[in-house]
C-alpha cells in the first residue's frame, strides 16, 4: 500500500532547512560556549600564576632586603673586629723585658749587640672574601664570582738589632735561635760584613769580627702569659704521668716483696 503525502513540496524543504539551521546554531552555541570556557579558565590560571610571580617577587624583595642587612651587619662586625684589634695591638701582651731576655738566650757565645731598637709599623694586609655562590648558579653550571679583595692596616712592631760575632756561623745560630722563637717573626738578615777592630795598645794585632744587621717583628697574636705558663703544664702532665707510672708499679713491688 503506497503512502500518499499531501504537503506541498515548499513546506517540505522549508521544514529541512529550519531543522538545519537549529542543528547549526546549536553547534554554534556549543563552539562558543567550549571558546567562552576555554577564555575564562586560561584567564583565571593567567591570574594566578601572576599572583605567584607577585608572591614570589615579593619574597625574592623580602630575602633581599635581608641579605642587605646580614651584610651590613657582617660589615659592621668586621669594622669592630678590626677597631678591636687595633685597641688591643696598643696593649702590651708582650713585656719588654720578656723581649730583651728571649734575645739575650738567642744571642750566642762571644757574640754581642752594639744597637737594639724597637718602633711600631704600619703594614698593609689583602684579605679575601668568599665569592657569591647561589644553588640555582651551581644547578646552571655557572662559575663562582671571585671573592673581593680588601686591604686592612695592620699594627706591628719592628725590631732592628745591630751586633758583632765571630764568625758567619755564630750569626747563622743566632738567626736560628730568633726564628725558632714563639714571640718572633719575618726574621731577615739585612747586612754582614767583616770588619776590623783595632787595638788600643800599640803592638796588639786588630781582632776582625761579623758585623750583621738583624731585623724582624713581634708576633701581635701571642701572649706571653701562655708561653711561660707551658712549661709549668708539661712539667705537670710529666709528674702526673710518673705518678700514674710509679702507682702501677707499687702493688707489683710489695707482692714481690
Amino acid at each position: 500500500m503506497s503512502i500518499i503525502n499531501l504537503l506541498p513540496d515548499d513546506f517540505l524543504r522549508q521544514r529541512v532547512q529550519r531543522r538545519a539551521n537549529l542543528v547549526c546554531i546549536a553547534l554554534f552555541a556549543v563552539v562558543m560556549a567550549g571558546v567562552f570556557g576555554a577564555a575564562v579558565v586560561a584567564d583565571r590560571s593567567t591570574k594566578r600564576t601572576t599572583q605567584n610571580r607577585d608572591k614570589t617577587n615579593a619574597k625574592y624583595a623580602k630575602y633581599a632586603e635581608r641579605l642587605a642587612q646580614i651584610q651590613q651587619l657582617e660589615a659592621k662586625k668586621l669594622e669592630k673586629i678590626e677597631k678591636a684589634k687595633a685597641t688591643a695591638s696598643l696593649l702590651e701582651r708582650v713585656p719588654r723585658s720578656f723581649v730583651l731576655a728571649s734575645v739575650t738566650q738567642a744571642l750566642p757565645r762571644h757574640a754581642s749587640l752594639s744597637e737594639f731598637s724597637l718602633k711600631p709599623i704600619r703594614k698593609k694586609v689583602t684579605r679575601k672574601s668568599a665569592g657569591n655562590g647561589s644553588k640555582f648558579a651551581k644547578a646552571k653550571g655557572k662559575k663562582r664570582k671571585k671573592g673581593r679583595s680588601s686591604t686592612v692596616i695592620q699594627l706591628a712592631t719592628q725590631i732592628t738589632m745591630t751586633g758583632f760575632a765571630s764568625t758567619d756561623m755564630q750569626v747563622g745560630e743566632f738567626i736560628g735561635n730568633l726564628r725558632n722563637c714563639p714571640i718572633f717573626t719575618y726574621v731577615n738578615l739585612l747586612y754582614t760584613a767583616k770588619e776590623e777592630i783595632r787595638s788600643k795598645n800599640k803592638g796588639e794585632p786588630s781582632t776582625f769580627v761579623r758585623e750583621f744587621v738583624i731585623t724582624m717583628e713581634l708576633r701581635s697574636d701571642i701572649d706571653v702569659i701562655n708561653i711561660v705558663n707551658q712549661p709549668h703544664a708539661d712539667a705537670s702532665q710529666t709528674n702526673d704521668s710518673l705518678d700514674t707510672a710509679s702507682a702501677s708499679g707499687d702493688p707489683a713491688e710489695t707482692h714481690g716483696g
